[in-house]
This record gives structure tokens, sequence and C-alpha cells, in this order.
């Protein structure tokens, strides 16, 4: 039964953190396209469209968190081990192919563990490109003097502004593909061309212009975007916004200003975006209104809206992202430098992809992703303890509040009403109507009717507080230091009452069925039956984790033998976890999909799936710290609560493979050297032939 379940509880020093939400509309009455800007025109000097970025260099860590997202970042290599350099856009195909093009190197493609190289001695007519466009279908555009079509992976027809007099005498710098499959183009000297299409593809060689550099007074567009009832916006070069009304198109706001335009489409909601180029402001269209978003860093190039209401940000002032209602600084590893950026996007599998001089850098995100923060902005310290599977998952954040995790948004719920003296440790679920929580010395009861404090007791003379647990028959049951104490007309008296039983530490305690008790102690597993404690056989260390399935099946985590399965009778040891480190086991959590995961006293969690242990730590975005707790929630993620305070969520990568090992060797001496050849991406991170050398072969494992 639930009521059986108890939590089990270690310590966390938890800090806070203070927020600053800067986001914010501004009420103005309704009118098509009207931005609202508190009552300001912005101005700003034109810049150059590619800025020197001072970063900050974390020579400590190859991620670049984005909010609760971490990436590892690394210049993608080609063939022979060279970078793509000179990178000015990007785009992807349906089947999550990304094609880039370049100034100089042509086009490439990258998909999974396929990668070529599109260049004027094979397939292209030159291989300088401004930009490149998916235009519908299979069909991409890449383009500059010319057009090229590229449908299904091949160069069909390019259309060359040298060989044919049907195209203007000057190159094409903009293009915007609209959902009927028509395109929009813009020259160098100012000329928009609308490019008609045939069931829905378009046709280079069918086009009508639609605007002049007069048309715009004397300048022209630098960006589309096509809103949901079919009207087209320009952004066009310091005179603000237009929109296309027939076959006129008329000012809609902004004179004297530039703005990058973007459409998002996370999650089945699409969104329309507009930054100030040049200037700091954010705004995101909603019912007809331009509402005002954030502020950024001065002097916006480029900019990117992520999921979750996060936005990154090229500036002046280097790399910011937006994230829980505040900007913050960003950087990169060493090994990528201080990269003058052109262009950034988000492929469909979450992968970031930027665009630089000096080479195309690809951000994976990591598998365990942390830096949650509620709808306001306050980030979570701690998961609330409760092992009742059907219960929902709750959290703490850093002002105290109960916060529950739904719709896949973080709700503050509740605040606990707590002095500023009060130390609390963690928190836990045993009651339907209250939360505990727990110091080292000391109990606290609240009352989920308000928050209130309802009840206290000191703990000082009794020892450490470790955790607490609600049994069937015993009820509220504490673990510390001096052994357990359940609660009694409101008072902690020992338990169990056994006579001659020696009192220890205990960690961990669960109910197998009524008066049937299976304990974690300090020097193994014991078993209260019957007014009779048995130590269970093979269990001889500190044993901190119990998770029940059954009552004659039950998995325990040990610091010093790992994981061990007790069958009812007896603690088995569970093989095949690798090196020692691994048999330091603070907490054992079985999925409902049969994945049995197990947090390391020195940090990271290791999995057990399929009869493979898969080992995670800080290289998949965990910290280097202990994990106190374990929890799944109702969709199937999984969340850990760290020693230190803060929140992490697996993640797992389902993308096809972008390395596949072709031939290696099955066994490797120790100290010997192993060769193996593989096919896409270089994942060690030595470039050359297809080749490679490495003298640890459980590195290569992993």
């Amino acid at each position: 039964p639930n009521s059986r379940i108890c939590a089990s509880i270690c310590f966390a020093e938890w800090t806070s953190t203070s927020s600053n939400c800067c986001a914010h509309a501004v009420n103005r009455p309704r009118a098509a396209h009207q931005v609202v800007a508190n009552g300001r025109n912005p101005h700003a000097a034109i810049r150059a469209c590619f800025v020197r970025l001072i970063l900050f260099l974390l020579a400590s860590s190859p991620a670049l968190a984005i909010g609760g997202v971490h990436y590892e970042f690394r210049y993608f290599k080609g063939r022979n081990g060279h970078r793509v350099v000179e990178v000015n856009d990007i785009a992807e195909t349906p089947d999550g192919a990304i094609w880039v093009s370049t100034w100089g190197d042509g086009v490439h493609r990258i998909h999974n563990t396929e990668y070529k190289n599109y260049t004027s001695s094979s397939e292209l007519p030159t291989n300088w490109y401004k930009g490149i466009e998916f235009v519908g279908g299979e069909t991409l555009w890449v383009y500059n003097n010319g057009i090229v079509p590229i449908v299904s992976g091949r160069v069909q027809n390019p259309l060359m502004r040298q060989e044919s007099a049907e195209l203007p005498d000057s190159d094409f710098r903009v293009a915007h593909s609209l959902s009927d499959g028509r395109v929009l183009a813009v020259t160098s000297a100012g000329q928009t061309f609308l490019f008609a299409s045939k069931n829905g593809v378009p046709l280079a060689t069918k086009r009508s212009v639609i605007a002049t550099r007069e048309t715009f007074q004397d300048s022209f567009p630098i960006g589309f975007l096509e809103l949901p009832n079919g009207e087209i916006l320009a952004s066009v070069q310091q005179r603000g916004l237009y929109r296309l009304d027939g076959t006129v198109w008329k000012p809609v706001w902004g004179e004297g200003t530039s703005w990058l335009l973007r459409k998002t489409n996370y999650n089945g909601s699409t969104q329309f975006w507009a930054a100030h180029k040049g200037g700091n402001d954010i705004y995101q269209l909603k019912d007809d209104v331009w509402e005002k978003i954030s502020t950024a860093p001065e002097g916006i190039t480029c900019f990117l809206p992520l999921p979750d209401n996060e936005i990154l940000a090229v500036s002046t002032a280097g790399v910011h992202k937006f994230s829980a209602g505040r900007w913050g600084p960003l950087g990169f590893p060493t090994g990528i430098g201080t990269p003058l950026i052109r262009t950034i996007f988000r492929g469909s599998n979450g992968a970031l992809w930027i665009g630089a001089n000096e080479g195309l850098i690809r951000g994976l995100p990591r598998t365990w992703q942390g830096n949650f923060a509620t709808d306001d902005g306050v980030n979570l310290v701690g998961l609330v303890r409760n092992r009742d599977d059907a219960s929902p998952v709750w959290f703490v954040d850093a002002k105290r509040r109960l916060v529950r995790y739904e719709d896949s948004r973080l709700h503050a719920f509740l605040q606990l009403q707590t002095t500023s003296n009060f130390e609390i440790g963690v928190f836990s679920f045993t009651d339907e109507d209250a939360v505990w929580g727990l110091s080292r010395s000391s109990v606290h009861k609240f009352s989920l009717r308000g928050g209130s404090l309802a009840l206290e007791w000191s703990f000082a003379e009794k020892g450490p507080v470790a955790s607490l647990c609600k049994t069937g028959t015993a009820g509220h049951v504490l673990l510390t230091d001096r052994g357990a104490f359940a609660l009694r007309d409101y008072e902690w008296v020992e338990f169990p009452v056994i006579d001659g039983y020696q009192r220890k530490a205990i960690f961990d305690l669960v109910e197998l069925e009524d008066g049937v008790f299976l304990a974690a102690v300090e020097d193994g597993v014991e078993l209260w039956k019957d007014g009779r404690v048995e130590h269970l056989k093979n269990t001889i260390h500190d044993f901190h984790s119990i998770h029940v399935k059954s009552k004659d099946q039950a998995w325990l985590g040990s610091l010093g033998q790992g994981v061990m399965r007790f069958d009812g009778f007896a603690a088995v040891q569970l093989g095949g976890f690798g090196a020692s480190d691994n048999r330091l086991v603070s907490n054992v959590y079985e999925a409902r999909d049969g994945t049995l995961w197990a947090s390391l006293r020195r940090g990271g969690i290791a999995s057990l799936r399929d009869g493979r242990w898969v080992n995670y730590r800080y290289n998949h975005g965990l910290p280097n710290k202990g994990i106190n707790f374990i929890r799944e929630d109702d969709q199937g993620k999984v969340w850990v609560s760290v020693n230190d305070g803060g929140v992490y969520a697996f993640q797992p990568d389902k993308s096809p493979p972008d390395t596949v090992v072709l031939e290696s060797a099955d066994d490797v001496a120790s100290h010997g050297i192993a060769s193996f050849s593989f096919s896409g991406w270089d994942a060690w991170g030595h470039q050359g032939d297809c080749t490679k050398s490495h003298g640890a072969h459980r590195t290569l494992l992993r």
C-alpha cells in the first residue's frame, strides 16, 4: 500500500537566489500589427553585420548553459579535419539534415553520420553564397549572384546572373519562402521579387517585381514574416516595418529603425518575434499586438527565441541568454575562442548550430538538464521527498515555496511560512494535508492550508535527523543517527521496541507488509518481524536506500556493496557495475519502464536496462556532487535532487547516432592500444584519417 512507502532523505544545503524579472508588456489600444514600446521610438545607428564578440571564457567547463538546457559545444569539422568556415546561413530539411551555405567553401549537408560538401569542383556553379532557404517539398535554394535549386540532395538547373538575361544585374541578399510555395527575394539593388510556384514548388523562372528601393523610401527589405492571416510583413533597413496590402506596401511602425524577424514553432505553438537590430528591444506578436518581451544588451546583431520563454541574443556586448526573467552573459569553452558570429539556428532535434567566420559550431543538448526555475524566475533547490508514485512531483524553490510541475511548466503553489533563521535541509510529503521540513536538529510540520507552521519538535539530544517516513502500522517514523523514533501522542519515542536491540544509525525504512519492516542501517540491512531483528547475510556496509517492488522483492543501495536485490529471504549482489567507485550507491529507484537507477556517492548516476549499465556524470550535465533523491513523474521523466541544491531531469537522446563504430577489437590489454574505425561525427576529438588509436578501451566504451 502507498501508505507504507516512506521517503529516504539526505541533507541538502540550499542557497537562496534572487530573481529579477525584466519582461513586461504595456497595454495599448489594439491595432493591426501595432508595436507596444513604452511610448518610445528608438533610433540606432547602422552597425556592421558581423561583430567581434567578447565572450566569457569557461576554462573549467566545455558546456554552455541556456536556462534549463546545457549544451556541449565544438567546432564541426568535415573530412580531413577541416572546419566549415565563413558560414553565412543555415537551414534544415524535413528529413532532419542540416544545410550550411558558406562564403568560399560551397554548401555542406550534415545528417547524422552522413556528410557531403557541394563545391564548384563537383555540382555547384560557384563556392560563394549569401544564404540558403528551404522552400518546400525537398527543395532548397542557395543564392548570391543567382539561384541554385537543390532538390532531394541534387543540384538542378542553376540560374546564374552571368548566364541568364532574365535575372537582375545584382546579387540576391534575402530569400523567404511562403506557405503556398512562392518565394520572396531581395537583390542588392533593392528590387523585391515574388517567385511563382506550381504544386507548392517555387519556379525560379517565373517571377514579378513587387517593390523597388523607391517603394521603401530609398531602402530595401532585410527580412520577412508571413502571419497566420496570410499578411506579409517586411523589415526595411532603417525604415521600420511595412505590410503588404494587396499590391501596396504600407508602413506599420518604426521609422528610422531596422528589425530582425523570427518565426518559431515549439511544442505545436507558432510565435512571431522581432528584435531591434542594433538596439536592444525584443517583441512578440500577441493578438495582433507587438508586445515588448525584454530589453537585451545593446547592439543586437542576431537572436534566436528558444523553448520555455528563453532567448539567445548576439550583440556588441557578447552572447547573452534570457532565462527565468533575466539576462545573463554566456561563454564558450576555450577551444571555441571568440568567434565572429553571423547566424544562429536550432535544429528540430534540439541541437544548436552557430555560424561564424571561424567555423560552424554545434551545440548538442546534454543528457541531464538543470537550472530549472519557476514561472516567476525563482530557482528550484530540491525535490519534495515522496515515494508514492501515484502522487504528483513537487519541488521547493529558493523562496521556500512548494512548486508543482504541470503541463511542462513549474508553478509556485504555496509559500511556507518560515522565519529568516529557519534552516531546513529537506522537505517530505507523508500526509495529504501537510508537508514536513527537516533540519539537522529539528522537525517541522507545515499545513497545506496556507503554509503556516503547525507543529515543531527539537531533536538536539536525539541525534542528527536523516529522514522521515510514514508506515501503515507504525505511523510517522523519524530516522536519525541514534535510531528510529515513532510519533506517539505528539511525542517521538524509540522504535522498534525489541528486547536487547542495539540502536544504530538508520537511513531508510519500508514496511513490506503489516508489522514487517526492512531497515537500511549503518552496518547492513535488518528485517524487523514478529518482535525479532534479523540481519540480512552478506550486508555489511552502510545501506542508505531501499526501493520496494513487492513484499518479496526490493532493491538495496549501499555505500560499499553497490546495488543488491532482496528476494524476501536474502540480499544478493547485483553484478556488472564496473569501477570500484560505482559500489558507493546512495539511492536506488526503479522507473515504470523497468529501468533501475542508482545514484553514486561521489557524483553521477547509473542506469540498468536490458542487462546494460550506463554511467552519467559531469560530461552528461550532472554536477560533481552526490544525488540525494530520485523520482519519476507521471509523464515518465526522471528527476534527481542534488546535495547542494538544484534539480536535474533526464532527457534521453532519441535521435539517430552521429557516430557509428564500424570495426574494433574485442579486448584490450591493460595499457594496451586499440585501433578502431568509425563513420560520422568524431566523438573523440581527434581528426585525421578514419582510423584512431587510444590507450583506454573503457574510455572508448563510455
